[in-house]
């Protein structure tokens, strides 16, 4: 355990090429590495950029069939959305699901903003839509990214019409979604 609470403690502070480093030394001691420890070092990919190997460490979870738990898919998929990864971040989402594993809202955030960054509005929208039907709180994030997705793709219409939903939801209306919404609008030549 000591050496998972070193890992998670480099982790957390930011030290993410030391916990990488205590992760590798401990591997080659042959010191059993937990769940915690994978998640931490997952994490630490995903802060620098390394989506490959967060997946990576992920799959080598699953072969010692180890339990994967919310927070190891959300920094899997968290990696993929960062490098603007979508289709990699969506299978990391459709695995979860497929593991039994319940997605929060950080996990929907993720995967919805994955496909913002890469223009995917219509799954975007998808997975605004399990957000609105699963047991999940909604948040404004959710709504952001899906109208900035529809912007970025000149859907207008949608967007406004997410906008009008978002407000209705009396969810705290954040400037991102605002501005969206008017560029769609601007786009299409759609002032009134």
């Amino acid at each position: 355990f000591a050496c998972s609470y070193a890992i998670v403690a480099c982790e957390s502070g930011r030290e993410w090429a030391k916990a990488l480093e205590l992760f590798g030394v401990a591997s080659q001691n042959k010191v059993e590495l937990d769940i915690v420890s994978f998640n931490a070092a997952i994490t630490a990919f995903h802060h620098n950029g390394q989506w490959q190997r967060a997946l990576q460490f992920s799959d080598v979870m699953i072969s010692r069939q180890m339990k994967l738990n919310t927070f190891t898919f959300n920094a899997a998929i968290s990696a993929c959305e960062k490098t603007s990864e979508w289709a990699m971040g969506l299978q990391q989402f459709g695995k979860m699901l497929g593991k039994g594993v319940e997605p929060d809202i950080i996990t929907f955030n993720s995967a919805i903003s994955a496909c913002e960054k890469c223009g995917q509005w219509d799954r975007a929208l998808h997975l605004l839509s399990e957000v609105m039907q699963a047991n999940v709180k909604l948040s404004a994030i959710s709504f952001n990214a899906t109208i900035s997705a529809c912007e970025k793709a000149s859907v207008w219409e949608t967007a406004l019409q997410l906008f009008s939903v978002m407000t209705r939801q009396i969810l705290e209306l954040g400037v991102t979604g605002f501005n969206a919404a008017v560029s769609a609008c601007e786009k299409a030549g759609e002032w009134e």
